[in-house]
């Protein structure tokens, strides 16, 4: 709730001792709707569901027209697109090709004329194994990345227990191997599976190597993991999650509005989640769209 929601310190504090300061938010981590509104009970408890002042569900928008519950009352919050790519039907890398731009063809072909001509950098994707080890190799690069962009998803407990806990998890390095004895990790990104998408989730970059900017190492990672996905029978999208508008739609991703939905216990707690919602919501924390 601190990231999203800038209620006064007072109101906080308040919440805290009656202990009703999160929310239970169902949905994909990249805000993308996961089990919806007719299915949030199926992928939480009963208990979880009591214990939760407020469950926020994200799904499509409009859902309510069609979503009955003669218990508790809903309320839709638009919060912004999340952008994807289908691969569904393609084959090969020229699939993917065709979908972007002309301008977006061209960085394309640019972006990895310049990294393949590099000797110094290596691309690897491989299995994630969540031990301190690869973690604490990872961690320095996120920090510097959100201290870069202003704005820190996860804390570094938070961080961690992702990374030790999350299944089905890959990982994208980009080494610089200037130095054969003594390799240096450029730029991540670790991704998880869940059913038929591939969602490249947290990254990082060490911005002190110019290599990373000469070589557009991030969009590499972007780029290979859409092929990534088009190899894999299994898989039907990639989702990028929120934000940056501009950056993933240039490499083909298409935007799909998105909302979340409130329950309340009661007409007045509904009036208190808008009114929060209208006063204290800050949209451009997590829509950095320009």
């Amino acid at each position: 709730m601190r990231s999203y929601v800038e209620l006064p310190e007072p109101l906080i504090k308040g919440l805290e001792k009656l202990k009703k300061d999160y929310y239970l938010i169902i949905g994909r981590p990249t805000m993308a709707p996961g089990a919806g509104l007719k299915g949030y009970k199926d992928v939480t408890t009963k208990k979880e569901r009591k214990l939760a002042p407020c469950i926020g569900v994200f799904d499509h928008p409009g859902m309510l027209k069609d979503f009955k519950d003669d218990k508790f009352q809903w309320i839709e919050f638009p919060v912004g697109d999340t952008f994807m790519l289908d691969v569904s039907g393609m084959k090969t890398k020229d699939d993917y090709k065709k979908v972007l731009t002309k301008a977006g063809k061209k960085n394309y072909t640019a972006k990895f004329k310049k990294f393949e001509k590099e000797p110094n950098l290596v691309y690897e994707l491989v299995d994630w194994v969540g031990t301190d080890e690869n973690i604490d190799r990872i961690w320095p690069l996120y920090e510097a990345t959100g201290e870069k962009n202003g704005f820190t998803v996860l804390t570094k407990e938070d961080f961690y227990r992702y990374h030790r806990i999350v299944p089905n998890q890959k990982v994208a390095y980009i080494w610089d191997i200037s130095d054969p004895n003594n390799k240096k990790l450029t730029s991540f990104n670790t991704a998880f599976i869940w059913k038929d998408i591939l969602h490249p989730m947290w990254c990082g970059t060490d911005y002190s190597n110019p290599l990373n900017r000469t070589c557009s190492t991030y969009f590499i990672i972007l780029y290979n993991m859409a092929h990534y996905a088009i190899e894999q029978q299994n898989l039907n999208w990639v989702d990028l999650g929120a934000t940056q508008r501009k950056a993933k739609t240039s490499i083909g991703y298409k935007p799909h509005p998105c909302s979340l939905y409130f329950r309340c216990y009661n007409t007045a707690y509904k009036k208190i989640v808008e009114y929060s919602m209208e006063k204290y919501y800050d949209p451009s924390k997590c829509m950095t769209d320009p």
